[in-house]
């Protein structure tokens, strides 16, 4: 796992799980806008392959896709929706 920003030094940033039918965790994405900067830093376990990778990505709009190097599969990072009352 990669060195991450405090995140009080970013714009924005996620974490997050990806779990199968099952409810077993088989993916994640930790995904964060260094203030300042004009690309995403990603960390991820990719849910297709579960292989690591790391990097930086441009990012234009939502919802975000991250597409793994490994297997070339796209993992989706939707808007987190507020809960219903």
């Amino acid at each position: 796992m990669p060195k991450l920003p405090k995140i009080e030094d970013t714009e924005y940033f996620t974490n997050r799980t990806y779990k199968n039918e099952e409810g077993q965790v088989i993916g994640k994405i930790i995904l964060y806008k260094l203030k300042g900067d004009d690309k995403f830093g990603f960390y991820m376990i990719c849910q297709y392959c579960g292989k690591e990778s790391e990097g930086k990505v441009e990012l234009k709009r939502r919802p975000y896709r991250i597409k793994c190097p490994h297997c070339g599969k796209t993992t989706t990072v939707e808007k987190i929706k507020p809960k219903k009352k």
